[in-house]
């Protein structure tokens, strides 16, 4: 199954150690100096970008997939 470009970027976030997820007022949280450069790098140069209706997706996708790899 192909990945669409949210889908894509969600993965890739968490693949290059980014560490975002919704907290128990379902916010997305995320420190980024926490974060490794290059998962910074990904946020500022394409999910900084988003819509706000893609972002909302990209942040319940990250959070579906960190729970589906524990």
């Amino acid at each position: 199954m192909e990945l669409d470009a949210i889908e894509y970027l969600a993965a890739k976030y968490l693949e290059v150690g980014g560490t975002g997820r919704l907290d128990s007022h379902r916010a997305f949280v995320r420190i980024a100096e926490e974060e490794p450069e290059a998962a910074n790098a990904l946020w500022r140069n394409r999910i900084d970008s988003l819509t706000d209706d893609d972002r909302r997706r990209f942040e319940l996708l990250v959070e579906e997939l960190r729970v589906a790899t524990n």
